[in-house]
């Protein structure tokens, strides 16, 4: 499972973040970032699940508002280490951001308009994998 998740904190500089699994993962991660002068909620999200085949493309993608931001996470099953170079390619331009750690693809860009990352080389025995999207406005 791939999730992306929000919380609008207005003040405040310190946080706990807890995460509590009922079962054993073959591999956990967390990122976490601070988002200031967007919406307190996403205006745009997709999720996808069941990824088969590369290249992996969302369904329909998103809409990033003018002066917004939009961030995209794959997560598969695939071997990384020592892997290809593994990066979300944002549509007509590049990213401000791209990291393939361990099996966890993460793109983020600040470009406006309808967006949908195509992900190649997910790495040596992907087979399946999830994905998941979402966009602040100003």
């Amino acid at each position: 499972t791939l999730e992306i998740w929000y919380a609008n904190v207005p003040t405040g500089t310190t946080a706990t973040i807890s995460v509590t699994l009922n079962f054993a993962p073959n591999f956990l991660g967390i990122s976490v970032g601070k988002l200031t002068g967007v919406t307190a909620t996403p205006t745009d999200t997709e999720t996808k699940t069941g990824i088969t085949s590369e290249p992996f493309t969302f369904d329909t993608g998103i809409t990033i508002p003018a002066t917004g931001f939009g961030i995209a996470a794959i997560a598969s099953n695939a071997d990384a280490s020592g892997g290809p170079t593994r990066s979300a390619n944002w549509t007509g331009q590049s990213a401000v951001f791209n990291a393939g750690i361990g099996s966890l693809i993460v793109g983020m860009t600040n470009t406006s308009g309808s967006q949908n990352p195509s992900v190649t080389n997910l790495g040596a025995g992907f087979s399946f994998g999830n994905g998941a999207m979402a966009a602040w406005g100003p």
